[in-house]
């Protein structure tokens, strides 16, 4: 069991490694515009692109997927951050009306409202989420 165990942890790795290399060739390709963002006379515009992953597994498909992404951005000189939704601190909404009478401040002290800074100040919004059998992750949900 251990060497069949040690096996499939190689071809896990292997399999990761590859699809690293994969979508990072992908995202650095210089004929995807995606990144080729111009103003109206020709500049190139530096964008803050934010990334929110909601993927349980930090070294999972999902994941790597939004590491690329980000490595490709930036090597176009665009400013990223990632978001692991799974290691934030986000209580549930409970529809208690708080936030309309505080401004929109919601009064649940959480990760929710430093998120949401993010969000208001980024120019492209990236959304990650694994399929398990033809469903988004369960938490993603509540989103």
């Amino acid at each position: 069991e251990g060497a069949g165990h040690n096996s499939n942890t190689d071809k896990l790795e292997m399999i990761n490694s590859l699809l690293e290399e994969f979508f990072f060739e992908y995202f650095m390709r210089d004929n995807l515009k995606l990144f080729e963002l111009k103003s109206g006379r020709g500049e190139k515009l530096m964008k803050n692109i934010l990334i929110i992953s909601s993927s349980p597994r930090k070294k999972g498909n999902s994941q790597i997927l939004c590491e690329q992404f980000k490595k490709g951005a930036e090597a176009k000189g665009h400013q990223v951050k990632i978001v692991r939704i799974m290691e934030q601190n986000i209580g549930f909404c409970r529809a208690c009306d708080g936030c309309m009478r505080n401004g929109g401040t919601c009064v649940l002290k959480d990760d929710m409202a430093e998120i949401l800074k993010m969000f208001q100040k980024a120019d492209v919004l990236v959304l990650a989420t694994p399929v398990y059998f033809m469903e988004s992750v369960p938490d993603e949900d509540f989103y």
